[in-house]
């Protein structure tokens, strides 16, 4: 009788800019059947402090204060585990909601009873473009493998309580800082029994702050690196479990590019370039690395285009030599 229709995870991390606006974002819908649980994961600014200011004025909102940081993916597992209501979102803490959408995603709910997975679009702020769900085909779980079009966030959806609880219960307790949200969609996506989306944009994912900041620091291009790499093993080690036969080719492949367009390049030294090219082969099998600059990352410009990109960031001759030779062949 006093479950609530929904249950919000919020994940909050030193965002004392954003985290109010965040909770009031909820808290201010015309909808109120809702519980908000709230994982502080050991913030070293006001955000603590700002929570348990809105909490002593709500009775609606829970606090999970871990003291030390656990990484998101362990934070929303446990979020998972404490949820009661009959469906849960999931709000980072520094986006926010659009006004008054709970009324309509509960509208929509009991008029699809049997759908255990909403999916809803969102706008990117400040620019805001908006960003809307497709679908792609008739087995969501494998769109993951096999297209870059498919929607990663696992903010933009509504889940069954029932669904996310198996979900999450099935993904091993890793410290996953990049990547989670990959991880918890293609999971959530194998035990999804009924998926619709709607073209209502219902979300606002802030862009500009948090990880983005992160891509010029080289340290925290190899916490990428270790991040991701731990993401692939626990998706081989579902996918071995579950005698699937899916590679994760392309997930690696797209992964590479974005480790050298967002991670390497962008405003890092010629040493610190080289320094980090050079990591790669330890988190990436050398065929992935080659194929995808011969095949992906090269694609449609001239070879000597591409010769003169590649010197510019700081690959080494070998690997340039390596190119020129692999222009002579085909490959599937």
């Amino acid at each position: 009788m006093n479950k609530p229709f929904f249950s919000f995870i919020v994940l909050a991390y030193n965002n004392e800019k954003y985290i109010e606006n965040a909770i009031n974002s909820i808290l201010n819908q015309s909808f109120s059947n809702h519980e908000i649980i709230i994982i502080n994961n050991n913030s070293s600014d006001n955000t603590l402090f700002i929570i348990e200011n809105l909490i002593n004025n709500n009775g609606r909102i829970v606090l999970l204060n871990n003291l030390e940081n656990k990484s998101q993916h362990i934070a929303r597992k446990e979020g998972v585990e404490y949820a009661n209501g009959k469906y849960l979102l999931f709000l980072d803490g520094d986006d926010y909601l659009e006004n008054n959408i709970l009324d309509d995603l509960c509208s929509l709910l009991l008029i699809y009873p049997d759908y255990d997975l909403l999916e809803f679009g969102y706008r990117e702020q400040p620019s805001g473009k908006e960003i809307y769900p497709k679908i792609l085909s008739n087995n969501r779980f494998l769109d993951f493998f096999e297209t870059d079009e498919i929607i990663y966030s696992v903010c933009n959806k509504v889940y069954k309580i029932e669904l996310i609880k198996k979900a999450f219960s099935y993904m091993e307790n890793k410290f996953i800082t990049n990547a989670e949200d990959m991880y918890e969609s293609i999971i959530i996506s194998f035990y999804s029994q009924k998926y619709i989306s709607i073209n209502k944009i219902l979300y606002n994912y802030v862009t500009g702050i948090g990880i983005s900041t992160t891509y010029k620091d080289y340290y925290r291009t190899i916490q990428f690196l270790e991040s991701i790499n731990t993401v692939f093993i626990c998706l081989h080690n579902f996918i071995t479990k579950n005698e699937l036969h899916i590679t994760l080719d392309f997930l690696k492949y797209r992964f590479l590019k974005f480790t050298i367009d967002h991670y390497i390049i962008p405003n890092k030294s010629s040493e610190e370039q080289k320094k980090l090219f050079k990591l790669l082969i330890n988190y990436y099998e050398p065929y992935y690395f080659i194929e995808l600059l011969e095949l992906k990352y090269l694609e449609n410009i001239k070879i000597e285009n591409e010769l003169s990109t590649y010197r510019k960031y700081s690959i080494n001759k070998l690997l340039i030599t390596i190119i020129k030779k692999l222009k002579k062949y085909s490959y599937k």
